[in-house]
């Protein structure tokens, strides 16, 4: 996680947890090594073990909070922080959209993602992209895996719905669907992940 997020979790934190936020973060940040080491990323260099890395804190902060709070305050403290990171972090690959359809731009903004965004190590396939429809599935989500070996599998569902927050503003000219469930998601069970753009009449 860069600076900024490390701000926005803090903010997050604060109106949380009040005073008390620099101690839980300080844990959080502490305990994130033990986390990552318990993985099997630990001992797999490389940049997708960097990235595992960097989200260690995440599953931190939430097993600490759970054994002082309970699981349904961590998570939802979690939620507030993990959302405007996720955007934040999509929000930055999203590039100019001088002379380009919308179809062409949210492809742009997919091809940066994938390519040096969080999703750059997932398993992808195309199933139809045309111009007004862009439809693929995610098969192996590293963020899943993660969070699973992590001992925190819920928390990818955080992840999955910070989705719907993120595109509805980025690319209003596109219906941003699941297909026939928002849960149609590898964190909720499903044998991947759906992701269907199409565009608004």
């Amino acid at each position: 996680m860069n600076t900024n997020d490390i701000k926005l979790i803090r903010a997050a934190f604060k109106e949380s947890l009040g005073p008390s936020w620099p101690l839980w973060l300080a844990r959080s940040g502490l305990y994130s090594s033990t986390v990552f080491k318990n993985t099997h990323w630990a001992s797999t260099p490389g940049e997708e073990s960097k990235f595992v890395k960097r989200m260690a804190i995440a599953p931190a902060a939430y097993l600490k909070l759970s054994e002082r709070f309970g699981k349904e305050k961590a998570y939802t403290v979690m939620e507030r922080a993990l959302v405007p990171v996720s955007v934040d972090d999509m929000q930055g690959f999203v590039g100019s959209s001088a002379g380009m359809t919308a179809m062409e731009r949210l492809l742009a903004f997919l091809e940066a993602y994938n390519t040096k965004g969080a999703t750059q190590f997932n398993d992808k396939e195309v199933l139809q992209q045309d111009d007004s429809t862009c439809h693929f599935v995610v098969k192996r989500c590293v963020v899943w895996d993660f969070m699973q070996e992590a001992g925190t599998p819920g928390l990818t569902r955080i992840f999955c719905e910070s989705d719907h927050v993120f595109f509805p503003k980025a690319f209003p000219e596109f219906e941003f669907t699941r297909g026939e469930s928002r849960e149609n998601t590898l964190a909720y069970g499903n044998s991947q992940c759906e992701c269907l753009f199409k565009k608004k009449a």
